[in-house]
């Protein structure tokens, strides 16, 4: 399984947050933006990949260097993966 390392909660100081989102069903939360990927195109196309999937990646990719959006709750505490 991944490694992740278990946050004390009464030192987080995101821990007010976690409280509000803690009993969601599926907490989540949806974004829209404009983005120019006229470069990022070319060089899919460049090297033809599906588009879904190089996008899928970079976003990933992206979203997994921020570390808010790697706090998940294992057996009910918060861990950072």
């Amino acid at each position: 399984m991944s490694d992740y390392k278990l946050i004390d909660e009464t030192q987080w100081e995101r821990s007010l947050h976690c409280r509000i989102f803690r009993d969601c069903v599926e907490p989540a939360f949806c974004i829209t933006l404009e983005l120019d990927i006229t470069s990022f195109l070319k060089k899919v196309k460049e090297r033809g990949f599906p588009f879904t999937f190089a996008m899928i990646y970079a976003v990933t990719k992206c979203a997994n260097e921020i570390d808010e959006f790697r706090y998940r709750f294992v057996d009910g505490k918060i861990a950072l993966y």
